[in-house]
């Protein structure tokens, strides 16, 4: 039988020729439908018998082309499965999948009104900053054990560079011939930009993976710290590199960046401390 199937104004249903309406015609069904079992009292149901390929279901539309709605606590929406094969396909030349639509979602670790269940996805989603989060379920519970895998309070993947590079440095003559080639005096600070000197470090980034180098042949005793460009100073200050006098000693680094710059400050006693200087080496990113 071929041609489509229409109803006008809740006409019952015909297939072949030409309809016109206004309204929606509803299909219901108290007639259990023969498999599988999740098909039960299933209000339309489409099987195409071709075993090699073929469509059970198809939908058009300037707007949506399925939807699909459960009013149940246990339901699901839309369910697609596969006896061999993939359970869900989506491919859009603009985005292949979005999570979160109208509904304002909160993370869910502070749900409390019923349990979630491992395997779930939840995106919290928030209008007014047009930001959002994402979380994967791990253990069943109320709320359930979560995991944030991406969103605006996390550091993204790590990329790793095919080989460090060096960013700076400032020691005179010494490549990068980039920037200040001074040392850092003690309690002052520098920005180093590390997407420069051909780095591959994109402005996006929001953290970086470092190697800090102090060159302390003149200091007595100090240390450096390392954080974003644009971000005070913390109190109590922290530390990512102790120096003793006349050291070379490395550490590595993770840090957040902005725009992919950093501050190293050099931090000791005044009078007894002339400073340092610093190498930086860029190992990855986080984007």
């Amino acid at each position: 039988m071929h041609g489509r199937a229409a109803a006008a104004n809740g006409n019952p249903i015909t297939v072949g020729g030409s309809f016109t309406g206004t309204a929606t015609t509803l299909l219901t069904s108290t007639v259990p439908a023969p498999t599988p079992t999740d098909d039960i009292y299933a209000a339309f149901r489409a099987v195409n018998n071709n075993a090699a390929s073929g469509t059970g279901l198809s939908g058009d539309g300037a707007g949506f082309g399925v939807v699909g709605r459960s009013a149940a606590a246990s339901g699901v929406g839309v369910r697609g499965y596969a006896t061999n094969g993939f359970g869900g396909q989506f491919e859009s030349p603009w985005a292949d999948l979005v999570l979160g639509g109208d509904i304002a979602r909160g993370a869910p670790t502070g749900d409390t009104d019923r349990p979630h269940t491992y395997g779930e996805v939840v995106a919290e989603v928030d209008h007014v900053g047009f930001t959002s989060t994402l979380w994967y379920c791990t253990a069943t519970g109320l709320p359930g054990s979560w995991r944030r895998l991406a969103g605006v309070g996390t550091a993204g993947a790590l990329t790793l560079l095919p080989t460090p590079k060096r960013v700076y440095d400032s020691r005179v003559g010494e490549l990068p011939a980039l920037g200040v080639k001074t040392p850092i005096p003690v309690n002052a600070e520098r920005v180093v930009d590390c997407t420069l000197a051909g780095s591959g470090v994109p402005t996006a980034a929001v953290g970086l993976l470092l190697n800090v180098t102090a060159v302390a042949l003149r200091a007595t005793s100090g240390y450096m710290s390392v954080r974003a460009a644009g971000t005070p100073l913390p109190n109590p200050e922290t530390s990512n590199v102790n120096f003793t006098a006349g050291a070379v000693v490395a550490n590595s680094v993770a840090t957040a960046c902005a725009a992919g710059a950093v501050i190293v400050r050099v931090g000791g006693r005044p009078g007894t401390n002339l400073g340092s200087d610093v190498v930086v080496d860029v190992m990855g990113y986080y984007l």
